[in-house]
């Protein structure tokens, strides 16, 4: 069997269908009862693009904070805060507020998001 790369990655512990990227960098999937790996080494360019299509996709339908953000998209803190950053610097999400504790930043798309991904390299 050929490993072949996913949506985002790998599929959570309890099996759900909604995949995320591992965090040593390696894209990961469920194949079925046994969860065997087929790992495929991802371009770091194409990791953060995917991350920034994922989290564009959750905030097309709701306004959210990072953490909670971090959570519906299911990747590690570093990318979210990247690709956040990223999308924030291109124009396709917009932040709002003070961005302090207690009162974070929260992200929503903008009207340029209906361009989907991310160009620019990631360095």
């Amino acid at each position: 069997m050929s490993a072949r790369a996913c949506p985002l990655g790998h599929a959570a512990a309890s099996m759900a269908t909604d995949p995320f990227i591992g965090l040593n960098g390696l894209e990961k999937r469920d194949v079925g009862a046994k969860a065997r790996r087929s790992c495929t080494p991802l371009d770091p360019d194409e990791r953060l693009r995917r991350v920034i299509e994922r989290i564009l996709d959750v905030l097309r339908h709701e306004v959210l904070t990072e953490g909670i953000l971090r959570l519906r998209v299911g990747v590690d803190r570093q990318l979210v805060s990247r690709g956040l950053r990223l999308a924030v610097e291109d124009g396709v999400i917009e932040r709002h507020g003070p961005g302090r504790p207690g009162n974070p930043y929260l992200y929503a798309a903008s009207s340029r998001s209906d361009r989907s991904g991310r160009e620019r390299g990631a360095g």
